[in-house]
């Protein structure tokens, strides 16, 4: 893959900046925060995009969100890579919009040919380059950051290890080895509590200790129900006792009510007899409660008529008021509230409308004025607009045409190298994978037999998991048929290896055009486009104002009819004769108009708010007028009932009769003594109330029927021994439920011994099941790790093989180099010709060292898939002059074979690598694009 033209629309920093790259080395200078950083970036979210993979709704990566611009501008680009097939790809992405489209080299749009990722993106970028976006991070990127994260020696071997077995330095090679830790760790040991294993022998003693308490449980339960039935027997006695008082009781009640009932009578008679001689003498008996509450009614009477009569004076008042104001409010009072904030409304809309007339205008203006200028620019250069973009592309190509035939040539060359070599790995690989596949295969089988032998029957399981994953293993091992489908790619490789020609047309070009080299013609040609798509914008841009100028005309028209409408409904007249043109004129007229008409209708407003106060004050003194007829009403009646009482048809003759009344004292005096007596008799029941209690106690006196043992006791005798009585029975019912309570808890706790020893049971079979599983996954663990021991082997034979050449032309001393099988790195010290641990060495070797090793990895991974380029960033600070000059000049080495994008922040390593080019003989293009200094580097002769 080479990534041959890019285009910023905006991205953090960077605004339309247009990049094009060699296909071999490009060296990007840069001050710190010039935005070498956010160029990184956008490449790699050009090609996988804005959003977080890892989840379903769309999202920015962080990374990503901090670069949205904030002025609102268009938010993406362009980017165009060549594959190593040839095919030529351009993608377009608007991560403002979330939309992605994909052209190849002919125009055609061809998105709908690739997969959706889950969040909907387009997953072009996998399926093309062979590789998902966590690797190509990896693989393609590598920065000083990156090799400052080693925080100590120790951690570089994680990292070529996490390399070697994934591809990304963020997956670790354990990764699968960890998992069966995890699920160890998950089953636990005997003493760990908060795990399964060790959660069942705890839970298997606790059960033991819950069988002891139920039966110690059992024998209580027993216990209380004897205490139960001997208070039961006890309860029994006492309560028919109880009986045979309450009926003794009732028998002293009895006798107690008929002597008071004959008594009653008695003084009725003789109260009888003295009523009867004054009425002879035609004297009422009138109650003094009686007479003074007729006085106060009475009273109250004069006082009610009073107040509503002068109800009455203020009810007519505030009905002539309303009748003057309902005269004078127009006919539309009902609407006058929507009038005034339809009004109130169109006045801003039309001020509104009326600044973005104004807005509108200034705009055209200076668009106008640039639009002359941008023209006049123009006319200089009009003579390029014949040129064709086949013919600056045909320009821009030549010099390079012949260096892409030999770079194909020799990346051709190198398939073929790297295909043999892939073909010596797979062989290996297969033969490993078949002799681990029998290992597991025959511990499968081993286990699944063992309940033959006694073992529990979850051993049949774990064989077949173990059976099942030998057979998954197998499958993986490469097929004989896909290793002579690679020698056939050698044999046809070969064949394609054939000499082309090119011709060169750009002289012919620049004649035409009569200027004097390809870089006056690039900015000549360059200046028109600028210049003539400035000038389509603002074409543009004048066409959508004036669209939007006669929108809010067409707004401000409807609003004046709007307002128009209302006035001819309230009778208001208004002349718009004026000129349409002037219609900031208009505006201001019609809404001088409003707030005249508002204010009308306000005042209108009032009064009909003064109506409606009115109306509210009449339907008060209605529901007044209303409450004081009804206790008028309800006096007259009480005082006519006092009157009726006393035969009387006045208010004057009850006050006579009671006069009368006051004069007959004795007989009256004798009268109320018995009545008092009677009264005190009676209490507040009546004598037929006596009587029907009478009656009802000799009822219950035959319902009870209890024996005489106690009929000769006293009421007093009686009451003290069934105060004794139910006390005791109060205390027997309270050990009742007590105990009743304390055995309805026992039975609770109570779980049934039979029921405890299936549980225990139970327990001990899950207590064994979790030992036998524990033994098979540390089997399963041992296998795993020798397996991947025999990948590495292999691995880390070619990586040897590959590594040694190239630090030593970095390093300049150490010429030997060796990855063991445990990927720890060991240099073999040129002084004393013996292997030593990098450990030892200085920070900067290691940086080297580490540096190289990403290098050959990446190279390797990618093998098989297509070859991705190097993005390069600042790795070299800290490296003294001679290992900088000897990293530069592997930067030259490596881009022969790959495509390398250097970004730096030094001037001296920006002109150490143009001194090394020069003194090599390559070709060195210079260019000053958006605050960066960009040197191509094309060398002719690797």
């Amino acid at each position: 893959m080479i990534i041959e033209k890019l285009h910023v629309w905006s991205h953090g920093k960077l605004k339309d900046l247009e990049l094009e790259f060699s296909p071999f080395l490009n060296v990007i200078y840069g001050e710190n925060e010039a935005g070498k950083s956010t160029l990184q970036n956008f490449i790699m979210t050009m090609l996988y995009g804005p959003l977080r993979r890892d989840i379903k709704q769309k999202r920015y990566e962080d990374d990503v969100l901090l670069k949205k611009p904030w002025n609102g501008e268009r938010w993406g680009g362009t980017i165009r890579f060549r594959l190593d097939n040839g095919e030529i790809y351009e993608v377009v992405r608007d991560f403002g919009k979330r939309t992605v489209n994909v052209y190849d080299e002919f125009g055609n749009d061809i998105t709908t040919k690739f997969s959706r990722t889950r969040n909907g993106d387009s997953n072009f970028a996998e399926e093309l380059l062979g590789v998902d976006k966590a690797i190509f991070k990896d693989t393609v990127f590598i920065s000083q950051n990156m090799v400052d994260s080693i925080s100590n020696r120790e951690s570089l071997r994680d990292r070529i290890q996490a390399i070697v077995s994934t591809g990304s330095e963020d997956i670790s090679s354990k990764f699968a080895v960890e998992k069966l830790e995890n699920t160890l760790n998950k089953i636990g040991t005997p003493y760990a509590l908060s795990k399964p294993l060790g959660s069942y022998i705890n839970k298997l003693n606790e059960l033991e200790d819950e069988l002891e308490k139920s039966k110690k449980a059992f024998r209580e339960i027993l216990e209380k129900l004897e205490e139960l039935q001997n208070l039961r027997s006890e309860l029994t006695e006492l309560t028919e006792k109880e009986k045979n008082l309450e009926y003794a009781g009732l028998i002293v009640s009895r006798n107690d009510l008929e002597e008071k009932i004959k008594e009653v009578e008695e003084t009725q008679k003789k109260i009888d007899m003295l009523t009867h001689i004054l009425r002879e003498k035609e004297i009422v008996e009138i109650n003094e409660e009686d007479f003074q509450a007729a006085v106060a009614l009475n009273a109250k009477r004069a006082e009610l008529s009073e107040h509503l009569r002068k109800l009455k004076e203020d009810l007519g008042e505030y009905q002539e008021q309303m009748r003057k104001l309902e005269s004078n409010l127009p006919a539309y009072a009902d609407k006058v509230s929507e009038f005034i904030e339809k009004l109130e409304e169109m006045y801003k809309e039309l001020q509104i409308e009326k600044s973005s007339l104004e807005s509108i205008e200034d705009q055209i203006k200076a668009l106008s004025k640039d639009k002359k200028e941008l023209s006049k620019t123009l006319s200089e250069v009009s003579r390029f607009e014949t040129v064709s973009e086949e013919e600056v592309n045909e320009l821009l190509e030549s010099e390079t045409r012949k260096k892409y035939y030999e770079e194909w040539k020799r990346a051709k060359q190198e398939k073929i190298e790297s295909t043999k070599l892939q073909i010596e790995l797979l062989e290996r690989s297969r033969y490993s994978k078949r002799r681990n596949s029998l290992a597991l295969l025959v511990l499968g089988t081993l286990i699944g037999i063992s309940p033959v032998f006694g073992a529990p029957t979850i051993t049949v399981l774990i064989g077949g998991l173990l059976i099942i994953a030998a057979l998954l293993y197998l499958t993986g091992a490469p097929k004989a048929e896909e290793i002579n489908n690679m020698r056939k790619e050698v044999s046809k490789l070969r064949e394609e290896l054939e000499p082309m020609s090119f011709q060169d047309k750009s002289k012919e070009l620049l004649h035409r055009f009569n200027v004097a080299s390809k870089d006056e013609f690039l900015e000549k040609y360059r200046k028109f486009k600028s210049v003539s798509g400035k000038l389509d914008l603002i074409n543009q841009d004048v066409e959508r104002l004036q669209k939007r100028q006669d929108e809010t005309i067409s707004k401000i028209r409807l609003h004046i009819e709007t307002v128009k409408d209302i006035f001819s409904k309230i009778g208001l007249e208004f002349d718009d004769s004026e000129d349409e043109s002037k219609m900031e004129e208009r505006i201001e007229k019609i809404t001088s108009s409003i707030d005249i008409a508002i204010k009308d209708l306000k005042s209108v407003l009032e009064a009909k708010k003064s109506l409606e106060s009115i109306r509210g004050q009449i339907t008060k003194l209605e529901d007044e007028a209303e409450r004081v007829k009804n206790n008028l009403r309800k006096t007259e009646d009480e005082l006519s009932r006092i009157l009726r009482k006393y035969s009387v048809e006045s208010f004057e003759g009850l006050k006579k009769a009671y006069d009368e009344y006051t004069k007959a004292s004795d007989e009256i005096s004798e009268l109320n003594k018995l009545k008092a007596k009677r009264s005190a008799l009676l209490g507040d029941k009546s004598l037929e109330d006596y009587k029907n209690e009478l009656e009802e106690l000799k009822q219950e006196i035959e319902r009870v029927k209890g024996d005489h043992t106690y009929i000769r006791l006293s009421k007093e005798e009686i009451k003290a021994n069934l105060k004794e009585v139910r006390g005791r029975i109060v205390q027997l019912r309270e050990q009742i439920k007590m105990n009743e309570g304390r055995v309805e808890i026992l039975e609770k706790s109570y779980k049934p011994i039979q029921e405890i020893e299936e549980a225990i049971a139970e327990v001990k079979e899950k207590v064994n099941e979790l030992k036998m599983c524990r033994e098979a996954l540390e089997i399963a663990k041992e296998t795993l790790i020798e397996a991947e021991r025999d990948f590495t082997k292999d691995f880390v034979r070619v990586l040897n093989e590959k590594i040694s050449p190239v630090v030593k032309m970095v390093t300049g001393k150490y010429s030997d180099i060796r990855v063991d099988d445990d990927l720890d790195v060991n240099v073999r010290d040129p002084e004393h010709k013996i292997f030593a641990k990098c450990d030892y060495l200085s920070r900067g070797a290691i940086d080297q060292i580490y540096f190289i090793l990403k290098v050959v990895i990446a190279e390797m991974l990618t093998r098989n898939y297509e070859s991705l380029p190097l993005i390069i960033d600042d790795i070299f600070a800290n490296y003294d002059p001679q290992r900088l000059e000897n990293g530069l000049k592997l930067l030259v080495e490596l881009s022969s074979r790959s495509q390398i994008i250097f970004f730096t922040c030094h001037k001296n390593q920006f002109d150490k690598l143009k001194e090394i080019a020069t003194v090599k003989k390559c070709q060195i293009i210079n260019e000053d694009i958006g605050g960066f200094k960009i040197m191509k580097v094309i060398c002719g002769e690797f």
